[in-house]
């Protein structure tokens, strides 16, 4: 069963799992209750999901590809539906939290799911452009943030990797006020360099930057 969420474009599954007490509280209750069994938490699974696309606009057969940046919400493999639903025959997303260091790794269901709803619908990767995290600045002459920036970078690398992508944009990040912008660029071309040895199958585009993003909270 598939239901919209408040935003329209977001896509969750319902029917997986009852409501039930949350963890903490059952452990607190097994504490004062030694002789009650505490029943283990059930792990998540992921349910088919069976959309009716009748009511989708058509996608143009066309050379030329129009898309939007579409949630990713409840799982990678929803963004496909997201494009689907507003008729793009290309789409952006983020792989992960654009706005953390660090995030859990794609399940193994998500990607069996993403890449079986790309060939069901028609999706090639050629027309799908993730978007990297906004903290990374591969131009910072600081070393050890720059080597921050590099492992968020070559994760969200690897994720394309294992979905089976071949595209990846990103900002390049800034000078931060302290290189000059020929030392940075050569520092983010290092990164690129040190990336494609890294990696194999994906195709790194820079996307211009016509704006200072160092006021970003938490961007180095």
């Amino acid at each position: 069963m598939v239901a919209k969420t408040r935003r329209s474009s977001n896509f969750v599954q319902q029917g997986e799992l009852e409501p039930s007490e949350p963890p903490a509280k059952r452990i607190k209750r097994a504490q004062e209750s030694p002789g009650e069994t505490v029943a283990p938490k059930r792990k998540r699974v992921a349910a088919k999901v069976d959309v009716d696309i009748s009511a989708f606009p058509d996608r143009k057969d066309t050379p030329w590809k129009v898309g939007a940046h579409v949630s990713t919400a409840g799982g990678v493999e929803n963004s496909v539906m997201n494009a689907l639903e507003i008729g793009a025959n290309a789409f952006a997303l983020f792989l992960k939290s654009q706005r953390k260091w660090t995030s859990p790794a794609l399940s193994l269901e998500s990607v069996a799911a993403f890449k079986d709803r790309l060939a069901e619908y028609g999706y090639s990767s050629s027309v799908i452009l993730p978007h990297g995290s906004y903290l990374i600045n591969l131009g910072n002459p600081d070393p050890e943030k720059r080597e921050k920036s590099y492992t968020c970078f070559l994760d969200d690398l690897k994720r394309c990797e294992e979905l089976g992508l071949e595209l990846y944009n990103f900002h390049p990040g800034s000078t931060v006020g302290v290189a000059t912008s020929e030392e940075s660029i050569s520092l983010v071309a290092q990164c690129i360099n040190r990336a494609h040895k890294e990696t194999k199958g994906v195709t790194i585009v820079i996307e211009t930057m016509g704006y200072d993003i160092r006021t970003k909270e938490d961007w180095e």
